[in-house]
Parts: C-alpha cells; sequence; structure tokens
C-alpha cells in the first residue's frame, strides 16, 4: 500500500483507479484535489483515521491541512463505496546501509550522524526517529531531534571512544526493527576553530551595500536579510541601514560562532579630482571628522591613489596637500632635479590655491639645474600654497649633493681664550651654525666671540667662507696657535669689514699655516648679544 508523507506544500500528481480507498494514516487532516492548479477551496477534506473511495480513475494532489506532515496511504481495489474499511498499518521498515552515516564529531565526545534517508512508514506517520548504542532487539532507543534528513550531534559520555550504533524508525503502531550497526570514535577535546568574517566595507555606510565573507560556508546566518552568493556560499551581501547597528552573526557545526557589532556611518566624504587637479571634497565642511578616503579618480595622479586620511578642520584656514611636495632627480653637479607638486586639497567652491617656492638660487621653476657651489651642502625646498581661507607651508624631502673630491666641511670650536669667548649653537634645519657672544666683555673690545678649525702647519688648504652678518660688522679669518695667546704668531688670511647693505659674505682663499700655527680662527666684531652665522656651504680642503 502506497503512502505520500504530505505538508504545507502540494504534492505532485498522484495517478488512482475507480475503487481505489484514500486513507489519511497520519495525525493531520489532509486536503485532496483533482485539479491540476490544486486549490483548498477545491479540496477534499479526509481527516485522520478516515478514509474515500475513488468513483472514477483520476489525478490527484494532497497536501496537509493546516501546519505539520501528514500521510495519505492508498489501497487499491479494495471497493466502490466509502466507508471500506481501511487497512491497518505496521511498524515502520528497517533503516538501510545508505541511508545513514556516523562520524567523528568536532567538539569533545561528539560524533555526527548524517540521515539522507528515512525507512518506509509501514502505512502511519513516523513519529520519531531513534538511535542505540546497547545491543540486542529489546534495547531502548533514544529519539533524534526531529524526523527529516541532515546532520544531528550525539554528545557521548567519553571523549575519543569507539561506539556502535543502530538506528530505527517509529510511528503510532511502534518501533521498527533495529538497523545494521555502524560505528564512529567520539571527538577528542579539543578548542574550535573560530568562524571569522571580514566586512567590506568597514565601516558601514548608510544606505551602502556591503559584503560579509566568512572563513567557512555558514550554516545559518543572521540576519535573515542577508544574501548568500550563488558561487560562493561563504560570501554573503546586505545593505546596511540608514542609521543605527547592525549585528551580524553565523554558526557552523565544528565552529565557534561568529557575532560582530557594526554601526551604519553617515554618508562619507567623497574626492573628486577635476581635470585641472584640483580636489573637490563631497559629503564633508570643516566641521566633518576625521575620514579614510579611498582615492580612484583616473584624473589623480598615479601616486595619489589609494586610501587617504582627511582631517577635514586644518581646510578653514588654507588648503592642503595630501602629501608632502618633493624632489627627484640624480644629486650631482650639472644634474637636473624636479619638484613635484601633489594636487592641493581646498573647501573654497571653484578655488585655484596657488604655490610658492624657491630653490637654492632663488629661482621658482618647476625644475633646478645643480650648481658647483651646492655641492656638500644638504637643502630642501619650501612650499607656501595659499587659497581664499590662507596659506599653508610644507618642506621637501632633503637633497645631498656629495662634495667635489677634497672637499669637506670644517667642524668648529669653542676658542679657548678666558679673555675672548664664544658660543656655537646648531646646526639648525639647514646645517647652519650661529656665532655669538657669551655676554661677557673681555680683552681690548667687546662681544669678540672666536670659532675655529684645525689645520696642519705646513699643508696647503683652499678655504670657501660662506656667513650671515647678523649683528657682526667685521670678521677676521686668522692662523693661529690653539689658544691665540701668542699673538706673534697670529696671521690674517681675510680682514672683511661689513659693506653697507651686505647680509651675507661669500670669498675663497688659499693659505699655508707656518710652523705653530694648528687653528684657523673666525673672529667676529660685534655687540655682546649679537649673532652671525657660519653657512652650511662653508668648506675647505687641502691641495697640496
Amino acid at each position: 500500500m502506497p503512502a505520500y508523507l504530505t505538508s504545507l506544500a502540494w504534492t505532485g500528481p498522484i495517478a488512482v483507479a475507480a475503487g481505489d480507498v484514500l486513507q489519511n494514516s497520519g495525525t493531520r487532516s489532509i486536503l485532496v484535489c483533482a485539479e491540476d492548479d490544486p486549490d483548498a477551496d477545491d479540496s477534499l477534506l479526509i481527516r485522520p483515521r478516515s478514509w474515500y473511495t475513488c468513483a472514477a480513475a483520476m489525478t490527484i494532489r494532497a497536501a496537509t491541512h493546516g501546519v505539520g506532515i501528514g500521510c495519505l496511504s492508498i489501497a487499491s481495489g479494495l471497493g466502490e463505496d466509502d466507508g471500506v474499511e481501511p487497512v491497518e498499518p505496521t511498524a515502520p521498515g528497517t533503516f538501510a546501509p545508505h541511508q545513514w552515516t556516523v562520524s567523528t564529531g568536532a567538539a569533545p565526545g561528539a560524533v555526527i550522524m548524517d540521515i539522507s534517508g528515512r525507512p518506509s512508514t509501514g502505512g502511519a506517520a513516523l513519529i520519531a526517529l531513534e538511535y542505540t548504542v546497547q545491543d540486542g532487539e529489546d534495547a531502548p532507543g533514544t529519539a533524534l531531534a526531529g524526523l527529516g534528513t541532515g546532520q544531528r550531534v550525539l554528545t557521548m559520555p567519553d571523549e575519543d571512544t569507539e561506539y556502535s550504533f543502530r538506528v530505527r524508525g517509529r510511528n503510532s503502531v511502534g518501533p521498527g526493527p533495529w538497523s545494521e550497526p555502524k560505528a564512529a570514535v567520539s571527538g577528542e577535546a579539543a578548542e574550535l576553530p573560530s568562524l571569522e568574517a571580514t566586512i567590506t566595507p568597514n565601516p558601514l555606510v548608510a544606505g551602502d551595500d556591503f559584503e560579509i565573507l566568512f572563513s567557512a560556508a555558514p550554516d545559518s546566518v543572521s540576519p535573515l536579510t542577508l544574501v548568500r552568493d550563488a558561487n560562493d556560499p561563504r560570501r554573503y551581501t546586505g545593505t546596511a541601514p540608514a542609521s543605527g547597528i547592525v549585528t551580524i552573526g553565523a554558526t557552523k557545526a565544528g565552529y565557534t560562532a561568529y557575532s560582530a557589532t557594526f554601526e551604519a556611518s553617515p554618508a562619507l566624504p567623497d574626492l573628486i579630482v577635476s581635470p585641472a587637479g584640483i580636489f573637490a571634497i563631497a559629503n564633508a565642511t570643516a566641521a566633518s571628522e576625521p575620514e579614510t578616503i579611498n582615492l580612484s579618480s583616473p584624473t589623480a595622479p598615479a601616486e595619489m591613489m589609494g586610501e587617504w586620511e582627511i582631517d577635514f578642520a586644518p581646510l578653514a584656514s588654507g588648503p592642503v596637500l595630501l602629501r608632502d611636495p618633493y624632489i627627484t632627480g640624480t644629486p650631482a653637479v650639472g644634474q637636473t632635479m624636479t619638484l613635484h607638486l601633489p594636487p592641493p586639497l581646498s573647501l573654497i567652491a571653484g578655488s585655484d590655491p596657488t604655490f610658492d617656492w624657491s630653490w637654492p638660487d632663488g629661482s621658482k621653476g618647476k625644475t633646478y639645474v645643480i650648481r658647483a657651489e651646492d655641492a656638500g651642502v644638504p637643502y630642501d625646498v619650501e612650499v607656501t600654497l595659499t587659497d581664499g581661507n590662507g596659506a599653508r607651508s610644507y618642506t621637501t624631502n632633503a637633497v645631498s649633493v656629495p662634495a667635489a673630491a677634497g672637499w669637506y666641511a670644517p667642524t668648529w670650536k669653542r676658542n679657548g681664550e678666558v679673555a675672548s669667548r664664544g658660543t656655537i649653537t646648531g646646526p639648525d634645519g639647514n646645517g647652519d651654525l650661529t656665532i655669538g657672544s657669551d655676554g661677557i666683555a673681555g680683552g681690548n673690545t667687546q662681544g669678540n666671540p672666536r670659532v675655529y678649525f684645525d689645520v696642519v702647519p705646513g699643508d696647503t688648504y683652499e678655504l670657501e667662507t660662506h656667513i650671515e652678518w647678523g649683528n657682526a660688522t667685521r670678521v677676521i679669518g686668522r692662523l693661529s696657535d690653539m689658544t691665540s695667546y701668542n699673538t706673534a704668531i697670529h696671521v690674517n688670511v681675510f680682514d672683511v669689514t661689513k659693506p653697507a647693505g651686505d647680509t651675507t659674505l661669500s670669498r675663497t682663499d688659499t693659505f699655508t699655516p707656518a710652523a705653530g700655527r694648528v687653528a684657523m680662527y673666525y673672529i667676529f666684531t660685534m655687540d655682546v648679544s649679537g649673532t652671525a652665522k657660519i653657512l652650511s656651504n662653508t668648506r675647505v680642503r687641502q691641495t697640496a
């Protein structure tokens, strides 16, 4: 006697003959319809333990009336009238070997029982699927969760232990026979791997789509509005709400559950690059919170592509550069260096920020040819960027041009005399030294700071002097002994009084110290609180 399980969904077509008896052998009322497009309003209702005899051959479809699983049994050729005594159901049949498996679970003591099919119902709906680990036909059974197919995780008393399992079905008549046994080893104690996920973008943007990629295909996810990728069961997509919190959860057998909470942020600021290379900002003001913006405009320089952390507050007082200007080229005399100015960022609509800069020779072009006097002197370029809100300065990378052969920067020392003292401060960011009096009057004059570098008697030197006068009115280059006590040994190499209007002094001298003259002094004349500078491009070399 064939039997058909029913649910809320209509079954496929079932052919019946005249005289066949339709019997409800389950516990739920069943709807039977002879239409190709079945409808409850055109259906026959057969209550549990009731039957109906078909008067003619036809094709029917059946469904449970309400929630639950029903069972429609068909007895062929038992009579033509209603009221034929129904055939009594029997206990379920035996599970076939291919209808179930057992395997080791991931959790301690766990065994996974996978039900892929079920035994024949015996004419009455199954009410339980049971298993046992005991021997004998009279062994008691333990009910499995649910009646459907799929995996169940059984927790056994002992870990890493082999158990022998049998399964059976049960209906209203009673249990069916136990199946042939199958063995599996319970899971060992081990830490479950974590189900991880990556959210893109993160943070979420209100109203925008997002993607979540799990480390393994989850068995369930929440919220249910997430859409699973048909080609990759690990990948889901969703849409962030206009505001508020989004909680993503997922579970998978053998993994610790995943749960994370995200706050949907307002629409993020966006950068748009104009054909002129000016950055315009959407969805932001100077009061906006700092944001990370991904710049991918095809009009932006390649070096600017990627993510940038934007702080909008400084834009209220002038334009900014997302990266510092920089210099490229080969740092050698006669080579061309190029200044690169990244696109400026400004909050003023339609603004055209302006740049200003100077190379070491005062020129303002994008390129600069290194001069001989630049050798051995590190330099950088200060760039000023201005718009209607104000101005801001940036400094490029430092460029160091190797000195010509034999040239070196002197190592300056304080004078050792007690009567005429001096101070050396620096070098500063440009490599310049500030020379000043220590504020103590002494000797024949007041405020004559002296500094020196070592020389070797008998060697010939070429000295390039570059000085910023500051408060000094005179400078003497003098060869002497280490302490400058012996005035008889003094020999002036140069003695220059500051010309009116000049701010710097540059000169070249060649000298050969005689015996006893082991120091080359710079002696400044200034007031006791004055200062002057020995510039970083001052250099010396031995020529013989």
